[in-house]
């Protein structure tokens, strides 16, 4: 026999005379899979993702008159360090989480306020900038 046209063309009928003998199968897998992954999804927990950002800079008014020229800088002691991530540590330390905790009246389902280290608070610098992301997510 001799076939006309496309060999692709062929092959994509074959493929079709296969899908509709078999049309049963193809469709029970299309549905279970979508059940499936609708399942998946309806059992997740929804995540909720607050952030902002934080501006770090010094006060330049008291360089005009050079008195106390370097009081506002943000320098860091060790030549390595980077004053933005000490900045970071702080915001993530425990009396800071504990002042916003009471500050916002957060409380668990018995109206007991939240432990800092239960806060899922993210806090990392902007390369490059003077600018710390905040993130929290609930």
């Amino acid at each position: 026999m001799q076939t006309k046209g496309n060999p692709q063309e062929v092959e994509i009928q074959e493929y079709w005379l296969v899908l509709k003998r078999r049309w049963q199968v193809v469709v029970a897998v299309l549905l279970s899979s979508v059940g499936l992954s609708g399942f998946a999804i309806l059992k997740q927990k929804p995540k909720y993702e607050a952030s902002g950002m934080l501006l770090f800079k010094s006060d330049r008014i008291s360089s005009l008159t050079k008195a106390g020229e370097k009081i506002g800088d943000l320098k860091s002691l060790m030549r390595e360090g980077n004053p933005l991530t000490t900045q970071a540590v702080i915001l993530k330390s425990r009396p800071i989480l504990r002042e916003a905790i009471n500050t916002l009246g957060l409380v668990d389902k018995k109206g007991i306020p939240l432990e800092a280290e239960s806060l899922q608070v993210k806090v990392e610098p902007i390369v490059g900038t003077d600018v710390l992301k905040v993130s929290y997510i609930s």
